[in-house]
């Protein structure tokens, strides 16, 4: 019986350190797709940092170009960059990171929006395409 209470005391304690844990950022998750691409944007924001893993693939029915210009855009940020895919590779995935109090004085929390959208432009072998991309 007394060790059904310490189980039980231990088991409680538990639960209020995981959640204080899990509640250190918002989750947001933001995909977009045409003929030719399907881009992925992933993040999570708190006061002190915003780690986000991103995905360019090529999907279209041509080779695919030997280099390719993006453009991620969206109501806090925005970056881009000129690449290559790797030796027979479709997808290129990067990441970014922001980090805010103490290491910086600006904070890397923002609002988003439930119906926030983000725009990725993607330039190759004198072609463009805007793309919009939603939270999923």
């Amino acid at each position: 019986m007394k060790l059904y209470k310490i189980l039980s005391v231990i088991s409680i304690f538990s639960i209020f350190i995981l959640s204080a844990c899990s509640n250190d950022g918002e989750r947001y998750n933001f995909y977009g797709k045409t003929d030719n691409w399907i881009v992925k944007y992933k993040t999570k924001i708190s006061e002190e940092r915003e780690w986000a893993d991103y995905s360019v693939e090529y999907i279209g029915e041509e080779n695919r170009p030997e280099k390719f210009v993006y453009n991620l855009k969206s109501s806090w940020f925005e970056f881009g960059s000129e690449e290559s895919f790797e030796r027979n590779g479709k997808v290129y995935a990067g990441n970014s990171e922001c980090t805010g109090p103490p290491s910086n004085e600006e904070s890397c929390e923002v609002n988003i929006e439930k119906d926030e959208k983000m725009k990725a432009t993607l330039e190759w072998d004198g072609k463009s395409e805007v793309i919009e991309m939603y939270r999923k």
